[in-house]
């Protein structure tokens, strides 16, 4: 049987959908060996909390958030902060791999961080390198949405590096893939789509429609998350009246959504919870699920959706378009506008019946399950290895 390493430099319960891409398949580890795959092991940048939601409004969680929006406000800022939390972090899960007694057969990398920081200390290794690109194909847009300040040829030269050294390339959608090809044809024999398979929280029989329809929207609250659209969509009083949107999650952009909600008078419309470890009762309590994210890759939070059986409403951004087949709309750009025209066309179709939340159900069953998506791991692991060794 084969063995596989999971290197991350991010805490395995960081409240962010790459971070919980590596726990749910090191979690999941025991389906890998109904596939061939013996030993899974997980090194990762450190565990310094297990609750987000508490972590996130503790004094020292605000402390940290508020110090790394203000580097993140220049140049300089943003290459201490690179260095202090990606690369300190990555160090620390590069430790942890050391300590394996028996050289994995396989090294799965989440960011570029760990990935370069093995390239330089494990120079010697011969077993099979994968990258995962949790982005829509495009290596740095989501590092520069993120990290507005980040040195552009910095970035270009990790990318060369980074993919030079991979023997393979993971992408989480396939429309991701093929935008990934188009700018990087040298790559192509590397690159392959697996699904991200997610832990079924089980599909939502309880809710009985109210008077207005429930959107739930889950996710950092951020620029690129985009909520804050949502308060130019629920300003029209027809909006309103027909439904209300409540968005979960903390973030940088948290506190100011929300008091701007107050102070439009939308509190109601577009209700700003915060961070929970308890986002399923949300879902449970939801008509449907509505992402207005200005980039993804694939948003798990619309795969948690899918498998609770809430149809969806997404921006058409990666690969989003493959989770629409008669479950939901999808809007064809971020700005408010759109938005709006895409909810009310949803809002139709669902009144007279044209979407089902029961086909979300159906594709989460058949694509993204932890089982499939630790099927297409090891079959990916097992022919690579074996061409690997003959070349």
């Amino acid at each position: 049987m084969s063995s596989v390493a999971l290197i991350m430099s991010d805490n395995p319960f960081a409240p962010n959908g790459a971070a919980g891409y590596m726990k749910r398949l090191y979690d999941s580890r025991e389906l890998a060996r109904s596939f061939g795959i013996g030993s899974v092991y997980l090194c990762h940048g450190g565990i310094n909390f297990t609750n987000a939601e508490s972590y996130v409004i503790s004094p020292v969680g605000r402390a940290k958030q508020a110090v790394k929006n203000m580097l993140l406000k220049t140049k300089l800022g943003t290459k201490v902060a690179v260095s202090k939390t990606m690369f300190r972090r990555g160090q620390n899960a590069i430790n942890m791999y050391k300590k394996i007694q028996n050289t994995p057969d396989a090294v799965i990398f989440n960011e570029f961080a760990t990935h370069l920081l093995f390239m330089k200390q494990n120079p010697d290794y011969q077993g099979l390198k994968i990258q995962i690109l949790h982005n829509n194909g495009e290596f740095g847009k989501m590092l520069r949405l993120s990290m507005p300040k980040i040195d552009p040829s910095w970035v270009k030269e990790v990318e060369a590096n980074t993919l030079h050294d991979s023997d393979v390339i993971v992408h989480v959608g396939a429309r991701n893939m093929d935008r990934f090809n188009s700018s990087h044809p040298e790559c192509t024999h590397k690159s392959v789509h697996i699904h991200t398979g997610i832990n079924d929280l089980g599909v939502n029989q309880t809710r009985e429609p109210g008077d207005r329809l429930c959107f739930v929207c889950v996710g950092t609250v951020c620029s690129r998350k985009n909520q804050k659209v949502l308060l130019d969509v629920m300003i029209n009083k027809e909006m309103r009246d027909c439904c209300y949107i409540v968005v979960v999650g903390g973030g940088p952009e948290y506190e100011f959504c929300k008091a701007k909600a107050a102070e439009l008078g939308l509190s109601d419309a577009v209700r700003f919870v915060g961070p929970s470890s308890n986002v399923i009762e949300y879902y449970r309590n939801a008509d449907a699920f509505l992402s207005v994210s200005q980039d993804e890759g694939l948003p798990t939070a619309a795969l948690e959706a899918m498998s609770c059986g809430l149809p969806l409403v997404l921006t058409d951004v990666g690969s989003c378009s493959e989770l629409i087949d008669g479950n939901g709309v999808l809007v064809s750009s971020c700005n408010s506008k759109d938005i709006t025209a895409g909810i009310k066309k949803f809002l139709s179709l669902y009144d007279s019946e044209e979407i089902s939340g029961l086909l979300s159900r159906k594709a989460f069953e058949q694509h993204y399950t932890t089982t499939v998506m630790w099927q297409e791991y090891a079959s990916l692991i097992r022919n690579r290895l074996g061409a690997k060794q003959l070349a």
